[in-house]
């Protein structure tokens, strides 16, 4: 099940439980995905389609993204606006880490927001100024500091875009 509508996982009995469940019809898992567990339930904050990325756009530094995901410990969605820093910057701010910063990862925010491991696997958007009311997903929440907004690190995050091709695949199937 697909659960739309859902902004937080244990309501007040007084509040309006406002989400529909949907069915899923199909999943596909990517063939190099290594999972250590069972796969987590997916939750989307509005009831609205989100565009993937062109092969030709991607998110720079400096530019604003958004996240959104589940707090695992509060159980409720959280928003955050993030600036996007370059790979470079990234590789240089984990040097004394094990988090190493691959070509098909992003980094955003490290000041003062950021999510935090809390939400890993929420999604990493974007608006674009030519389609001001549309969100774009750029990439999916994989790693960063334990504490939130500690040393100036950022969150570390899949990008999606080099996996349109893969993407595409499976949505033309």
């Amino acid at each position: 099940m697909v659960n739309l509508g859902q902004h937080n996982c244990r309501p007040h009995k007084q509040c309006k439980d406002e989400h529909i469940d949907i069915p899923v019809e199909r999943l596909f898992i990517h063939t190099e995905l290594k999972s250590e567990g069972p796969m987590p339930q997916n939750n989307i904050e509005h009831i609205k389609p989100i565009c993937l990325p062109k092969v030709d756009e991607e998110v720079a530094a400096d530019d604003w993204v958004t996240e959104t995901g589940w707090d695992i410990y509060k159980n409720k969605k959280l928003k955050v606006d993030l600036p996007v820093i370059s790979n470079k910057e990234c590789s240089k701010l984990y040097s004394n880490s094990r988090i190493p910063i691959y070509n098909n990862q992003l980094c955003a925010g490290g000041e003062t927001d950021d999510s935090c491991v809390a939400i890993s696997g929420g999604s990493l958007m974007s608006k674009r100024k030519d389609v001001p009311n549309q969100w774009y997903l750029e990439g999916i929440v994989s790693a960063g500091p334990r504490q939130c907004a500690v040393g100036g690190l950022p969150n570390v995050y899949t990008k999606v875009q080099p996996y349109l091709d893969w993407i595409q695949e499976y949505i033309d199937k």
